[in-house]
């Protein structure tokens, strides 16, 4: 495999320098976020500040990992695929699901913004509602689309961004809006690109996830939705879902071989890798030498389908993280991407999946990618610090350094089944040493192997014959145990404060993040303040924390699914006052790329 070469660096720089933002000068901090906000005493609550023009994802300076904007720190996409989300369940129903999953600490979900086919009466949701009023990407049926601002409002309020599929293409006929991305005009799709982009421009929270199976001779069609939503949303990050590798092969199945060529796409920021269970390694690593933009693991075989066990889903997170798809791990389980829906083919309720052990898994792969230099992790495709014992096939291991030495990390698929030489000068220390971990994928257990010279060679083997990620740090970095906090990275350019918030609950400085498990019922006004190098601006926030659950709207018929959804505006600035901190000096911020 080869690492990209310098003309694909010139290529990326290009690509960017091509990019249709502009840079504008620093300005306020204007907080975006609802001012009210609901909770249940005893049952977690989440509620995320949110800035004008910021986003929870978006690109780093060198184009190279996500990050959120408004802090400027590194984001690791631990998520899953949620597709009918929207569709199927009820609002109710939506608040178990959302809870659970940022308790979990997933920050990514795939989500259908419309169905026409994996859903129970498609293409209606749950409320009866269809996304359009006449051919299809034509009259966007208000009452349906209240309903997705909705949802994606929750979203925001639990910090999870949505990647977002305006209109699933499928392979065929039978799956997905595939006749009618065929009847329809490049004017319409453009048409319906450019309402979708105007509709949520103001959303802290959404990727822009276009396509879906997409065979070649849609790609132009997919290609024009992307066109209408640039027309009026530059701040957006936009990937593609490509063609399956069961239609065409391992190394046809991403974003980059669809719209990179000479040159990538102008709208296209960020890679999607779709490869199935045996290729994933092989489709990360690829990928990340031949396309000149940064790779997400987007959707692989799910747990619950194609006889999946629980050891080989961890494989695939694991083998495309560490080889190539550096960004994050879109994580499927079948009975949570259908949500009851006709597809569900495990015999599971959704909800009891929300535990299962891939489920478990994915948080403890995204907590032990936070607790280190995620955003440095180069894959080691040569085999220069993992230099024997990496074996082949369905039992290679796979290793990941970070760029400036400070951290590897090894995943071993057969336990000790086999021993890895790793080669301990890819650890620079000043103190000579390293610190060496065994990590339990399916627990999160970490287990102190002590230190060994940052020179040589040393053999590992694992603990028994279990799957197992090997952590290896410089000694004088004084890190954590893997996967036992978040690593912090320097200082925030914004910062967030609250006063007189309810009992229990407390903001992440550094977030924006109101979490926590509220203990008294009542309504209280809460300040929040958020502070950049130009202002601190204020606002009121307004919290209602009741002593008990809601009952949840059950589904019973047409009658009670015509009721009306009581759907939530769009992030609007609430009333705030701002005060400066320092004179705005020279400078520009990008709403994308900072």
């Amino acid at each position: 495999m080869i690492q990209k070469s310098a003309k694909n660096k010139e290529i990326l720089a290009a690509i960017f320098f091509l990019f249709p933002i502009a840079a504008v000068a620093a300005t306020r901090p204007e907080i975006t976020s609802v001012p009210t906000a609901n909770g249940t005493v005893g049952t977690g609550f989440y509620y995320q500040v949110t800035v004008a023009g910021e986003q929870y994802i978006g690109l780093d300076p060198t184009h190279t990992y996500l990050m959120n904007t408004a802090t400027d720190r590194p984001q690791f996409c631990a998520g899953e695929d949620a597709w009918d989300l929207i569709v199927e369940l009820s609002n109710a129903d939506l608040e178990t699901y959302l809870s659970d999953r940022a308790s979990r600490g997933y920050n990514c979900i795939w989500v259908a913004l419309a169905d026409n086919t994996y859903q129970t009466n498609a293409p209606e949701d749950y409320y009866g509602n269809s996304p359009f009023d006449g051919a299809d990407f034509t009259n966007e049926d208000a009452t349906y689309w209240a309903h997705v601002d909705y949802v994606l409002g929750r979203m925001a309020t639990y910090g999870l961004t949505a990647f977002a599929s305006p209109a699933f293409v499928g392979d065929s006929p039978n799956g997905g809006y595939y006749t009618s991305y065929e009847n329809s005009s490049d004017a319409t799709l453009i048409a319906y690109g450019a309402w979708l982009g105007s509709r949520y421009q103001s959303y802290p929270n959404i990727v822009w996830t276009l396509g879906g199976d997409t065979l070649p001779p849609f790609y132009a069609k997919v290609a024009d939705i992307a066109t209408g939503i640039r027309s009026v949303d530059a701040v957006h990050l936009i990937t593609m879902e490509g063609t399956p590798q069961a239609d065409d092969g391992p190394t046809e199945s991403s974003s980059g071989y669809a719209y990179c060529t000479s040159t990538c796409a102008s709208w296209l920021n960020v890679d999607w890798t779709y490869n199935q269970y045996q290729s994933v390694q092989f489709g990360c690593g690829y990928n990340a030498a031949t396309y000149p933009l940064p790779n997400l693991l987007g959707e692989t075989w799910y747990e619950g389908e194609h006889g999946l066990s629980e050891l080989q889903v961890r494989e695939e997170g694991y083998w495309g993280i560490l080889s190539g798809c550096p960004l994050g791990n879109l994580f499927g389980n079948n009975a949570i991407w259908t949500m009851g829906g006709p597809s569900d083919t495990m015999g599971a309720t959704w909800q009891s999946q929300l535990s299962s052990q891939g489920s478990v898994d994915q948080a403890w792969e995204g907590a032990l990618l936070r607790s280190r230099e995620f955003w440095k992790m180069q894959a080691d495709v040569n085999n220069n610090y993992l230099t024997g014992g990496y074996g082949s096939g369905t039992s290679i291991s796979v290793l990941s350094r970070s760029s400036d030495g400070q951290t590897m990390i090894a995943y071993i698929p057969n336990g000790n089944a086999t021993s890895v030489t790793i080669n301990m000068a890819g650890i620079v220390s000043n103190a000579g040493t390293a610190q060496a971990w065994w990590f339990n994928p399916q627990t999160g257990a970490a287990t102190n192997l002590g230190t060994f010279s940052s020179s040589g060679s040393q053999n590992f083997t694992p603990p028994d014959s279990n799957d197992w990620v090997l952590v290896l740090d410089d000694d004088a970095a004084g890190l954590p145990a893997p996967g036992s906090k978040v690593l912090e990275t320097g200082s925030s350019a914004t910062t967030f404060a609250a006063t007189g918030l309810p009992p229990g609950l407390s903001i992440n400085a550094a977030t924006g993040l109101i979490s926590g498990t509220p203990t008294t019922a009542g309504i209280s006004s809460a300040t929040v303040s958020v502070t950049n190098s130009v202002e601190t601006c204020k606002t009121t926030l307004t919290l209602s924390i009741t002593g008990g659950p809601v009952e949840p709207v059950k589904r019973a018929g047409v009658e009670a699914r015509s009721k009306a959804v009581h759907a939530a505006n769009p992030p609007a600035a609430p009333q705030q006052t701002c005060s400066a901190v320092i004179q705005p000096g020279a400078g520009t911020a990008n709403p994308l790329v900072r």
